[in-house]
């Protein structure tokens, strides 16, 4: 029998509906940076000839508009961030960002982290190579050598390292908050009273609690254009 599923609507918003020529100077997208340019321009052209449901947001798109979509019930964001920053690898690894020995994970990675397939797969890092915290039992060296590792393999000479997340919604529980502020070193200086519920499809964890800080970000950083799609389930 033929599985049904609920009526959804979507929409995607980005501060450009288009390609940003400065990201061919980013060793991510440099490689197929002209092949890619083409085909993102023909997929925004035929988005647009089809009404499809496209925003772009002329400055920034607030974080608490972000989070009051994706705490709603039957929404859910699927959010560009720059792995490096989300993974708190923020410098470049084994020299400059001119891309000519980049290494990926995948081939091409595409402009936006888009690689044509899933856009959960293929956008920084795989299940084979990553791991960005050890099981119960490790130390804070060991689980900053896996982040430093993982990162460096998918985008070992990149400054940028685009990858998609869901983001599913916030949570004020104590717990996840002690959780999302010892994530990383620094992520302690957040005082918000509340963090960011991921799915990421790049760690083991099945589900990831970040602050809100850390979070922003990497969704604001350079390479990301700030995209995001909402997805909302219309159930009856």
């Amino acid at each position: 029998s033929t599985k049904e599923y609920s009526p959804s609507s979507y929409l995607f918003c980005s501060t450009k509906l288009g390609v940003d020529s400065s990201y061919n100077k980013l060793g991510y997208y440099k490689e197929a940076f002209s092949s890619d340019e083409l085909r993102v321009k023909r997929l925004f052209e035929a988005a647009q000839e089809r009404k499809l449901p496209l925003m772009q947001v002329k400055s920034h798109l607030n974080l608490a508009v972000l989070v009051d979509l994706a705490s709603r019930r039957d929404t859910v964001g699927v959010v560009l961030v720059d792995n490096r920053i989300l993974m708190g690898v923020s410098q470049t690894v084994g020299g400059n960002d001119g891309g000519a020995d980049t290494v990926s994970c995948a081939e091409s990675n595409g402009i936006g982290g888009y690689n044509g397939g899933s856009l959960l797969e293929g956008n920084g890092f795989s299940d084979s190579t990553t791991s960005s915290f050890l099981p119960d039992g490790g130390s804070d060296i060991d689980k900053s050598r896996s982040i430093v590792s993982a990162v460096s393999t998918a985008s070992i000479n990149s400054s940028y390292a685009g990858h998609y997340v869901i983001l599913c919604g916030v949570s004020r529980d104590q717990k996840h908050l002690r959780e999302a502020r010892n994530r990383l070193p620094d992520d302690g200086d957040d005082e918000s009273n509340y963090c960011m519920v991921l799915k990421n499809p790049g760690i083991w964890k099945e589900t990831e609690y970040v602050t809100p800080a850390r979070f922003e970000k990497s969704w604001r950083a350079n390479g990301t254009d700030e995209d995001v799609v909402f997805i909302s389930n219309h159930r009856d």
